[in-house]
């Protein structure tokens, strides 16, 4: 199984990649497809420009190992269904509660 350190894509036009964004979460997720049980690892990170994405390994020969890009809700929901997590929430979303006042 690839590790999530070396993962990377371009997606829409931009390149990302684990090696220089941050580890925020990582958790094991199981679900049931068809007759089969598929047991995969997921990984939240932020890139240096903000941007969230996650990368799912999975442990089925059947499933696909991937590299999405997430909108910051969606990730701030991933963030707190993951059960290892290596910053604090507010670290993890530096902008959550910020308003732009000019």
């Amino acid at each position: 199984m690839k590790s999530p350190n070396d993962w990377e894509a371009d997606i829409q036009g931009k390149h990302y990649t684990t090696r220089n964004s941050i580890l925020l979460a990582q958790g094991d997720d199981r679900y049931r497809r068809e007759h089969e049980t598929i047991d995969r690892n997921v990984s939240l990170y932020r890139s240096p420009e903000g941007e969230f994405f996650k990368v799912t390994l999975s442990k089925s020969q059947s499933d696909r190992n991937k590299l999405e890009i997430l909108e910051p809700v969606e990730a701030l929901k991933l963030f707190g269904s993951l059960t290892e997590r290596y910053v604090d929430l507010e670290d993890a979303f530096p902008n959550i509660g910020t308003t732009n006042s000019e």
